[in-house]
């Protein structure tokens, strides 16, 4: 679809929202959702709800109580990318300096600079979180630092010791990544890029073998990643692309605002810096490029999701970011991706998972991802929706069917939702829905019908979970 497409496509969806009436004064159609069980798809990853911590970012007051451990471990998350994007580029995991941009190797750097360790995330910090929280934990590595520095040799070592010292801490096989959108900074870009990531992924797994490692590139294209599969000696297990909503950075081409209107009426939600096409259609882009060039099992991640500059979206408040969020996050199970990472703390107070203006609270797309967590390694069922702005997916998981459900509309609708291939005696709900205070809350949801047949009065910008049980219970309790 292309951007002029979308104004249209929004007005479709506006009158979508408008209730129409019938000779007899009734009201619009029931939307209706058809759960696809008779055909099942492929194995939900069980590391698509992770987390993304900064570890300049990330002082001992939000973690040393332990509570955001403890809730990530009852919340299902499944990883955390550390020590964060950009940063990993100065990061020294033996000296780290406590500030973003600023790395001890350089000639310029001046130690009188550096920040008191209570203000940043070391590596054992981060560890002990992993231990808290019970994650697969996710390492980078600094590979720019030995360019920029002459000391290639000293950083693949560096890299190498790292590994070791977290194997010997118990943390084999963990998730890893080298480099961060830097391919542009080595002679020969994506190929020279990879060439390195060659060498440092080579010494890595000789302490390691188990480890599975990620490279990264935000424009790939067909072309690129195979140019990149061409040149890094087979070493690659993963690629990892980032992504924001409306869009990150400031792109030369002006893509518009991410206004709450038009997020209500974009689905599925696209991404404008690649073509535009769909978040839902790209890890299988990457795949088939992959698998053209000898690669069929690359793993896709999207490791830096989010929201773009808070200039760009407009209308939005603490909830609807939220909930807007939940449907981003909901998009990667819908497209099959392998992980993704979502900032603890981010630019303002609303845009990531903690509230850091007020005590370090949980945002409301925690509830969101609590919800998702838990279709972790069930198998995919496609879910149809006759209203493309009340849209999910389902999963089967341990006999139960769960269904992901949506409302980005202004307006309450009846779902009919037709079990295809599948009966079950009961179903039970819980709603993600706004509260005054616009930190949302989770609050039952009723769920009429048995057999294949179950009806639910969905309200206006609401996310559900709705569990088909084959007992009576209710496993929301």
């Amino acid at each position: 679809m292309s951007n002029v497409a979308l104004p249209l496509f929004g007005a479709f969806c506006q009158l979508l929202q408008t209730p129409l009436i019938a000779h007899g004064g009734e009201a619009s159609q029931p939307v209706l959702a058809t759960i696809d069980a008779a055909n099942p798809q492929w194995t939900i990853s069980p590391y698509l709800v992770g987390l993304h911590q900064v570890y300049c970012h990330a002082p001992d007051a939000a973690y040393a109580d332990g509570r955001i451990a403890d809730w990530a471990r009852r919340a299902g998350i499944a990883t955390s990318r550390f020590p964060g994007g950009t940063v990993v580029k100065y990061w020294d995991w033996e000296r780290p300096t406590g500030i973003l941009n600023r790395d001890s190797w350089s000639p310029e750097w001046n130690p009188a600079d550096q920040v008191p360790d209570s203000q940043w995330m070391s590596l054992d910090e981060y560890l002990a979180f992993v231990k808290a929280s019970g994650i697969r934990p996710m390492f980078g590595v600094n590979s720019l630092s030995g360019e920029m520095n002459n000391r290639r040799r000293d950083g693949i070592d560096r890299a190498a010791r790292m590994v070791r010292y977290v194997k010997e801490r118990g943390y084999g096989g963990a998730l890893w990544y080298i480099g961060n959108e830097e391919e542009g900074s080595y002679p020969g870009k994506i190929a020279g890029y990879a060439k390195v990531f060659h060498e440092y992924a080579t010494a890595m797994k000789a302490v390691d073998p188990d480890i599975v490692i990620f490279w990264n590139n935000n424009h790939a294209t067909a072309a690129s990643v195979q140019l990149f599969l061409a040149n890094d000696g087979g070493a690659a297990d993963g690629l990892e692309t980032h992504g924001k909503w409306p869009y990150g950075g400031e792109p030369k081409d002006d893509f518009g605002n991410g206004t709450l209107q038009g997020w209500q009426a974009e689905a599925p939600l696209r991404d404008r810096k690649n073509s535009n096409r769909a978040w839902r259609d790209a890890a299988n882009e990457y795949r088939s490029a992959a698998a053209a060039a000898g690669r069929p099992g690359l793993l896709i991640a999207n490791n830096e999701y989010g929201l773009g500059s808070s200039k760009r979206l407009i209308g939005f408040d603490r909830y609807t970011t939220g909930l807007l969020l939940t449907e981003f996050l909901m998009e990667h199970f819908i497209g099959n991706w392998f992980s993704t990472c979502f900032w603890d703390m981010s630019r303002g107070a609303e845009d990531g998972l903690l509230d850091t203006a007020n005590g370090f609270r949980l945002n409301p797309f925690h509830f969101g991802m609590e919800m998702l967590a838990n279709a972790h390694g069930g198998t995919y069922l496609s879910v149809d929706t006759s209203d493309p702005c009340v849209h999910g997916f389902a999963t089967m998981k341990d006999g139960t069917c769960l269904l992901y459900l949506i409302n980005k509309t202004l307006k309450e609708h009846n779902v009919e939702i037709q079990l295809q291939g599948l009966s079950r005696p009961s179903g039970f709900g819980r709603l993600m829905r706004d509260t005054k205070d616009k930190y949302g809350e989770l609050a039952p949801l009723q769920i009429s019908g048995s057999g294949s047949r179950f009806e639910v009065a969905l309200p206006s910008l609401t996310f559900a979970e709705i569990a088909f049980v084959q007992e009576n219970e209710n496993p929301f309790r």
